[in-house]
């Protein structure tokens, strides 16, 4: 099962490996839209909390948070550009950890991306995968499931990935991204 994960991990990094090339060559010199995006702590921490009571309030079978649920810990994810595009919010309700709530503002404006009622974020799960760990590192967030570390020399490790990819083409996936986003968004 493990080898199977693994080998699925490596296929999925080699697929995002694929598609960077192909979009830096796609590109071909082009001045790219403007895709800055930034949050703030605060922007980040008031939509979560409302995004928290709005799921909390539809219950279901699997729901485990309530009016108690509350933000133990938020984690910044950071876009190649160095600036906040979203955060990571470890729950806990009663006491006892009760997942995890990702926001992020790829679209232009703050938006649930992820979450799960007992589950890890997806940068974990994929630290987990490539045999590393979640160090106090800043953690970039590329859109989907894409997460990275800087490495010295600049460019990026992503996660789940031995692979390094340029802080050029790190930059270009991530501006394709956001553009997508933000068009996904607006229909």
């Amino acid at each position: 099962m493990k080898a199977g994960r693994n080998i699925a991990v490596l296929a999925v990094s080699l697929l995002a490996g694929l598609v960077l090339v192909l979009l830096w060559i796609g590109r071909g010199g082009r001045e790219p839209e403007k895709t800055e995006v930034s949050v703030t702590e605060k922007q980040a921490m008031t939509f979560a909390e409302g995004e928290i009571r709005r799921i909390a309030g539809e219950g279901g079978p699997d729901c485990t948070w309530d009016d108690t649920t509350a933000i133990l810990q938020g984690r910044p994810l950071y876009g190649p550009d160095d600036r906040c595009n979203g955060y990571v919010c470890r729950l806990t309700t009663g006491g006892m950890e009760t997942g995890y709530l990702q926001v992020d503002a790829l679209g232009g404006e703050l938006c649930t991306g992820a979450y799960s009622f007992d589950g890890i974020p997806a940068y974990e799960g994929l630290a987990e995968e490539g045999g590393g760990t979640v160090s106090e590192e800043r953690l970039y967030f590329f859109g989907g499931i894409s997460y990275g570390v800087r490495l010295e020399d600049g460019s990026f490790r992503l996660m789940g990935s031995p692979e390094r990819v340029s802080a050029e083409t790190a930059a270009e996936q991530y501006r394709h991204t956001v553009e997508q986003v933000q068009r996904q968004r607006a229909e």
